[in-house]
């Protein structure tokens, strides 16, 4: 965080202005970035990721570098949530995985995908979470994460 006797009067918002090498680095990693944030509508497909780099690539090394940031701080934020949520409710890890896949808008089924299980442990997995939690089904499970009370 500047200070703000260091801001740079130069800089149109007069903030300092960013590194180069690190926005270039940054600016490399945030397309998977915004893939894996589950915070769009976007999956693995190449093509989806190809559109991404292209978008960043036309960003000012500011925009990456807060958009990075932002993201990050998002990032843990939910899986801060996520923790608490399943400390209260008794939660094991492989239910904890698959609350954190249906948060990110991911369905049973690729959530099984994705981490190589059967499709029937994956729906046991949401079984065990409707029922530790009191909730009437997944969406009303997804209610209660959200506001929880």
């Amino acid at each position: 965080m500047t200070k703000r006797s260091d801001k740079d009067p130069n800089q149109p918002d007069g903030r300092l202005p960013v590194d180069r090498e690190f926005a270039d680095r940054t600016r490399i990693d945030l397309p998977q970035q915004v893939v894996d944030s589950g915070l769009f509508d976007l999956d693995q497909d190449p093509a989806q990721l190809a559109r991404v780099r292209e978008i960043v690539s036309h960003l000012p090394d500011r925009t990456v570098v807060d958009v990075a940031s932002r993201l990050r701080t998002a990032g843990h934020a939910q899986q801060t949530d996520i923790k608490a949520f399943t400390d209260r409710h008794g939660i094991t890890p492989a239910e904890q995985r698959l609350l954190a896949s249906l948060v990110a808008g991911l369905s049973v089924v690729d959530h099984a995908r994705e981490q190589r299980i059967s499709v029937n442990t994956a729906r046991t997995h949401m079984r065990r979470l409707i029922e530790k939690t009191g909730s009437r089904g997944q969406l009303d499970l997804l209610r209660k994460f959200h506001r929880p009370g």
